[in-house]
C-alpha cells in the first residue's frame, strides 16, 4: 500500500503535481506530463535526487524538494521499497505476489555502488515482475474465453499495463466490458485492479473514455473516430 493508509484508494493525478511542486501554471502540456511521470517513476523505483536533476534538467536542490515533497504526500512508498530490500538481502531473491522470483546476488556485493543498483533492480522487479505476471493472466482469459473470435477483434500487443487492438463498432461497448471483468481481477493481496479504456483512431491517437464506459459513449467515441476518418474533422 504506497498511501500509508489501509483503506482508500488514491492516484498520483497530474493536477496534484502542480500543486506538489507549487507550479503555478495548471495547463496540461505533454512536456508537463512527461516530466511528471519521469518524477513518479523515477522516485518509486529508488532513483534519487541526484538522477531526478539529471533526468529533469532541474537544479539538485529543486529535485531534493520534489523528493521529499512526493515522501510527503505518500509515504508508504519509501516503507515499499524499504521492506522489498530488506526481504531480497534475507532470502537472496524477490517475489512477486504470484511467487516468481528473482535471484538477487549482486545485492551482497561489497562494492556499495553494485549492491545500491540491485537494490534497485529488487524494487524494479517487485513491481514489473507483477505487472509481467497479471499481463500472462490476462492474455491466457483472453484467449480461453475466445474473445477475439466472438468480436471479431485483433489484440495487437500487451505493453507495459496497456491491450492494445482493434474491434468493429458495433461490438466495442460488450467488448470493453468483458475485458474489464478480466483486467480487474482479485489479487492475492486482497486488492482489486482498476482499468479504464480508451478510444480512438490507432495507439497514438485516442481519447480516455473513463472506466466501463456505457454503450452511449462508446457508440459517441466510435462516431466521432468515424467523422475524423471520413471528413477529416
Amino acid at each position: 500500500d504506497m498511501l500509508g493508509k489501509k483503506k482508500g484508494k488514491k492516484e498520483i493525478s497530474y493536477d496534484e503535481y502542480i500543486v506538489l511542486y507549487e507550479a503555478g501554471d495548471k495547463e496540461a502540456t505533454d512536456i508537463r506530463k512527461k516530466y511528471a511521470k519521469t518524477t513518479n517513476f523515477l522516485i518509486v523505483y529508488g532513483g534519487s535526487a541526484i538522477g531526478l536533476s539529471r533526468k529533469t534538467i532541474v537544479p539538485r536542490a529543486m529535485a531534493e524538494d520534489f523528493v521529499e515533497g512526493f515522501h510527503r504526500m505518500y509515504p508508504g512508498v519509501e516503507k515499499f521499497s524499504e521492506e522489498a530490500i530488506k526481504f531480497t538481502k534475507k532470502h537472496g531473491y524477490v517475489m512477486t505476489i504470484f511467487g516468481n522470483r528473482k535471484h538477487c546476488d549482486g545485492i551482497f556485493d561489497k562494492n556499495a555502488g553494485i549492491a545500491a543498483s540491485w537494490e534497485r533492480q529488487a524494487v524494479n522487479f517487485l513491481i514489473q515482475g507483477c505487472a509481467a505476471d497479471i499481463g500472462k493472466i490476462v492474455l491466457r482469459k483472453y484467449c480461453k474465453q475466445n474473445i477475439a473470435e466472438r468480436y471479431q477483434s485483433t489484440l495487437y500487443a500487451l505493453i507495459y499495463d496497456e491491450l492494445i487492438g482493434s474491434v468493429p463498432d458495433g461490438s466495442i461497448h460488450p467488448y470493453v466490458t468483458e475485458l474489464a471483468d478480466i483486467l480487474e481481477m482479485p489479487l492475492p493481496t486482497g486488492a482489486k485492479l482498476r482499468s479504464s479504456v480508451s478510444i480512438g483512431l490507432n495507439w497514438g491517437e485516442q481519447g480516455e473514455v473513463g472506466a466501463r464506459p456505457a454503450s452511449r459513449v462508446c457508440r459517441l467515441a466510435a462516431a466521432v473516430v468515424y467523422l475524423v476518418v471520413v471528413y477529416g474533422i
